[in-house]
């Protein structure tokens, strides 16, 4: 692979080098038809290295990921991953989670990852959503990072939802639905005065939604969102988990112009993943 990253930049400059002497050549002429050449010429080659520069690209992360992820479920808690570049979470799986309510919304997902991890299968993307703004005439951000979708092998009776207390503002919606369902504030029902201030947690009245709330996954959640600075949201339904995580790069994404044979890299590859997978494998040890 660094090989034929080495190959496409000697290959971009040659080409840019290329280009300019002979668009300079076309000038010194002044033959129109000759410059009009030389500029389609030079449209449609970079469009091909464009499609060179995509083919490495997605040709580099799952051979990479599918060596990390053979490398994660060698342990004793995890069955076989499964990693697709071009696989996806369906647009029906986001909305179902009820945590977003966006309006018209522009949904992309791509990277997905499947498997189990002790009793709970899951499958996860990364995913950006935005949706249309009629006040500003833009695209407004809803969501941008890691969806997850789990399930319980054991089912617990209730439902809830877990929002960061900063974003409440932006997320009118979607409270108002939870509140209109039967759920209420579960504030008292918390003891951990932590998790109390970063979070704020509803839950249907029917039922114990603590059972799967438990202060063992109160603490984990709290110590993934302080460690890894994200925006962290949760809703819980009968035994499905969906899971929406933060993250304000691209993951599992190569360099071009700078070498990818660094351990550090392959390293952020594999925590980008792995911080992941923990939040799963708590909530597989504390049910």
């Amino acid at each position: 692979m660094e090989k034929k990253r080495n190959h496409l930049i000697l290959l971009i400059g040659i080409s840019a080098l290329l280009c300019i002497v002979l668009f300079i050549i076309a000038q010194i002429l002044h033959i129109f038809s000759l410059s009009l050449l030389v500029i389609l010429l030079e449209i449609f080659y970079v469009l091909y290295l464009i499609h060179r520069i995509r083919k490495y690209i997605q040709t580099f992360k799952p051979r990479i990921m599918n060596l990390i992820l053979d490398f994660i479920d060698d342990s004793i808690n995890y069955g076989t991953l499964v990693y697709k570049a071009d696989g996806s979470i369906d647009k029906k799986t986001f909305l179902d989670s009820k945590i977003f309510f966006p309006r018209a919304m522009n949904y992309e997902s791509e990277d997905y990852i499947k498997g189990n991890i002790g009793s709970i299968s899951f499958e996860l993307a990364e995913t950006r959503v935005t949706e249309y703004s009629r006040v500003r005439n833009t695209q407004d951000w809803v969501f941008d990072g890691v969806f997850m979708k789990a399930k319980l092998q054991l089912p617990i009776k209730g439902s809830l939802l877990i929002i960061p207390r900063e974003e409440k503002p932006y997320l009118s919606k979607t409270i108002k639905h939870w509140m209109s369902s039967g759920h209420v504030k579960a504030y008292d029902l918390i003891r951990n005065k932590t998790f109390r201030k970063l979070f704020e947690t509803f839950a249907n009245k029917k039922s114990n939604p603590m059972q799967f709330l438990t202060e063992g996954l109160q603490e984990s959640i709290i110590k993934y969102t302080e460690l890894h600075d994200k925006l962290f949201y949760l809703s819980y339904n009968n035994g499905t988990i969906y899971l929406a995580v933060s993250e304000e790069k691209d993951i599992l994404e190569p360099h071009l112009f700078k070498s990818n044979l660094r351990f550090s890299l392959i390293k952020e590859f594999y925590e980008d993943v792995y911080i992941l997978l923990q939040i799963l494998e708590d909530l597989d040890l504390h049910h």
